[in-house]
């Protein structure tokens, strides 16, 4: 795999993949576990954020994945990563993750 493809596949992976699968995921976790507040607040309030810090999480280790990692190994790199990044993803289904971000941020401001 040269350089050039694996970040074209890395571009076309945060481009197409990482913003759906976000709001899938939004929206699903919602449906299923019948919260209370709508769909539509929660991905108003947090999509953008979330979104933003998987392509943050997303981008170096897609990377990697394509250039680095032997093939017979990808799924198992990019199994162990999701764990980490599914850890998130539930904080973030279950929290205002704008008001999390400001608290954490004013507690390392100091």
């Amino acid at each position: 795999m040269t350089m050039i493809n694996a970040f074209k596949k890395t571009i076309c992976d945060q481009l197409i993949y990482s913003p759906l699968e976000r709001g899938v995921f939004m929206i699903w976790t919602n449906k299923l576990e019948q919260q209370k507040e709508s769909i539509k607040e929660k991905i108003s309030r947090d999509y953008t954020l979330a979104l933003g810090s998987s392509i943050c999480y997303w981008l170096p280790l897609s990377f990697i994945n394509y250039y680095f990692i032997p093939l017979q190994y990808r799924a198992l790199f990019v199994s162990f990563t999701s764990l980490i990044i599914d850890i998130f993803n539930s904080f973030a289904s279950h929290n205002n993750l704008n008001e999390s971000f400001e608290k954490y941020l004013s507690f390392y401001g100091k």
